[in-house]
């Protein structure tokens, strides 16, 4: 993007931009002239190849803007292109190469002219040096390369010029040692150019890195030639141009008495220049301290001005903090107050509810044993069902799954019809049937032995709950079943017996009934165990409430014993302090009436008792 905006502006004066290799700032008018003063060759030509590329890039950008897509494509060519800025650019060098110094001596141009020509013929043994090409393997000369690639590989123009660019920017590199980024030549992906070959290492094919090493090796062998070369013709170069340089010291000696009497009248004109410049300096310094004096009075009498506010700042805010204060401290008294009120009111709440607890158990267990009630009714009746249902007798079933009427010898064979998850539902329930009570108003496992669901193999005591929770979609099918099972075992038994009546729907009839009343039944016990489960958690809770409550009461009984045990502590100490007191206080009765019996007690005053005492 900086050459791009060099390319831009390389015709303004005044503009500073800014150097794509030393970063220095310089006019744009004069980048040129930087550039083959402070820099080398190979970054003078680099500079030079991107310049016009971008220019060329701009101009044909204008171009298809003024004559549009169409017309662009058509008059377009790209071999006239690249020859244009090749010409451009030979036209270029030949202004630079032309451009003399107008003091230069005679014999100096004479050199420079034997100079040029040896660079001549280096460029010449430059460009006729041979080398294959790396697709066709034919042999080339260095200057017939690019009109090779352009003929016969046309498509590996592009590429061979950009791994050109990465190979000079990483020659760039090593000297400056600076980050450059370029666009991989495969996918135009700009990198840092040593992460170029990561990068086709790990996007692109493994051929795509071979072609990659290839063609870098190939340019490194032509830089390395060139180098050869240039090496060659540096000898041949270096005593001319040695001579070259003697003949500038020359005439530099030459110049160096002028140069002198212009550099006297330039100190005398210094001198006189800086007198001028110390006597304006005193007069300024004068002016300036008697400024400063203004100044430190005027901020003198501004910091008295801010101490004063300063101070009755800081008076106003004492006593705002205090007024602050009294406000926080009457807060926290209405704040105590307030929470004891809720507490208090939480308190009555808590009783409230666990009143309210109180009786809805009360009214549950009171709807629980209605429920039994009616349950012990309706087996019963179901029972007196199944008595009246007993005479009739069928020699042939519906199937469960497509409800077709099929003889009860021929069901198996019929079942074998459906697919195979259907067929081996139907054999689990017949496994399942017997093991299940059916007349007692639901579908409980006999003898509270656990069943496996033909669902899911779960084991359960509880099938019936445990397939209308957890396979809801397949509880009607189950139960169907069930009830078809029930069926074809009464109607062999019937058989077996003799005691069939050939009233086989009717009896289907009857069970389907019995089978819908049961499974309101079933529906009434779910709800009743969900409200059981309901009210267990319920009390489970209020258990450990109770329980936190009975903890929390213990915890305060202990402490009360232990101030007990304290108060107890506390009186022993007393109680023994003072059996001390008394001890002591007979022992100097006792001394004092020892004292009296040797005779010595006679003597004594009764103030001399009362003192000893």
């Amino acid at each position: 993007q900086t050459v791009v905006n060099q390319g831009q502006k390389t015709v303004n004066k005044g503009k500073w931009i800014q150097c794509p290799f030393c970063k220095k700032y310089v006019d744009a008018s004069l980048l040129d002239g930087h550039m083959k003063k402070d820099h080398e060759d190979r970054e003078l030509q680099l500079y030079i190849r991107l310049f016009h590329k971008i220019e060329l890039t701009l101009k044909l950008i204008e171009k298809y803007e003024k004559e549009g897509p169409d017309e662009f494509n058509n008059t377009t060519n790209r071999r006239q292109k690249i020859k244009a800025v090749e010409d451009k650019k030979r036209m270029i060098e030949e202004q630079q190469k032309g451009k003399q110094d107008d003091e230069e001596t005679l014999e100096e141009k004479k050199l420079n002219i034997k100079i040029q020509t040896i660079e001549k013929q280096e460029k010449v043994d430059i460009d006729n040096m041979t080398l294959e090409c790396l697709w066709c393997r034919e042999r080339l000369i260095l200057k017939q390369l690019y009109d090779h690639l352009l003929e016969v590989h046309p498509d590996l123009e592009d590429y061979y010029r950009d791994t050109q660019e990465i190979f000079e920017a990483q020659e760039l590199q090593q000297i400056d040692h600076k980050d450059i980024m370029l666009g991989c030549p495969y996918c135009q992906t700009e990198f840092e150019i040593n992460d170029i070959k990561d990068h086709i290492g790990e996007t692109h094919d493994k051929q795509d890195l071979v072609d990659y090493e290839d063609i870098m090796y190939h340019h490194g062998y032509v830089q390395e030639m060139k180098q050869i070369i240039s090496n060659k013709y540096t000898k041949i170069k270096e005593p001319f141009v040695q001579m070259v340089k003697e003949q500038k010291d020359f005439r530099l000696q030459q110049r160096s008495a002028k140069d002198k009497q212009i550099e006297e009248l330039r100190k005398k004109y210094e001198e006189e220049r800086l007198r001028s410049e110390q006597e304006r300096i005193k007069q300024d310094s004068k002016k300036k301290a008697e400024l400063d004096q203004k100044k430190n009075l005027e901020q003198d009498r501004n910091r008295k001005q801010e101490d004063e506010q300063r101070r009755k700042q800081e008076e106003e805010q004492k006593r705002k903090d205090e007024q602050e204060q009294k406000r926080k401290q009457a807060l926290d008294e209405q704040r105590k107050k307030n929470e004891e009120d809720q507490r208090r009111k939480q308190e009555a709440e808590k009783q409230r509810k666990d009143e309210e607890q109180r009786r809805k158990t009360e009214q549950q267990q009171q709807l629980l044993q209605q429920q039994q009630q009616l349950k012990q009714q309706q087996n019963n009746n179901n029972n007196n069902n199944n008595n009246n249902n007993n005479n009739s007798s069928s020699g042939s079933s519906k199937c469960p799954y497509c409800q077709k009427p099929i003889n009860t010898s021929q069901m198996s064979q019929h079942i074998l019809t459906h697919d195979q998850n259907q067929q081996q539902l139907y054999r689990s329930t017949s496994i399942i049937q017997p093991l299940i009570n059916m007349n007692d108003g639901g579908y409980g496992n006999k003898d509270n032995q656990e069943l496996s669901c033909p669902f899911c193999d779960r084991k359960t005591i509880m099938l019936d709950f445990h397939i209308n929770t957890n396979h809801k979609d397949k509880y009607q099918l189950f139960r169907q079943l069930l009830t078809h099972h029930k069926q074809m075992n009464d109607d062999f038994d019937r058989e077996y017996n003799g005691s069939g009546n050939g009233n086989e729907e009717e009896e289907y009839d009857d069970d389907n009934n019995n089978n819908q009343a049961r499974v309101k039944q079933e529906e009434e016990l779910r709800k009743r165990k969900i409200e059981e489960e309901q009210q267990r958690k319920q009390d489970e809770l209020r258990k450990q409430q109770e329980e936190q409550q009975r903890k929390q009461e213990e915890q305060l009984r202990k402490q009360e014993e232990l101030r007990k045990q304290q108060e107890q502590l506390r009186i022993q100490q007393e109680e023994q302090r003072r059996k001390k007191i008394e001890e002591e206080q007979n022992k100097i009765e006792q001394e004092q009436k020892r004292l009296m019996e040797m005779g010595i007690g006679s003597k004594m005053t009764a103030i001399d008792s009362k003192m000893i005492e």
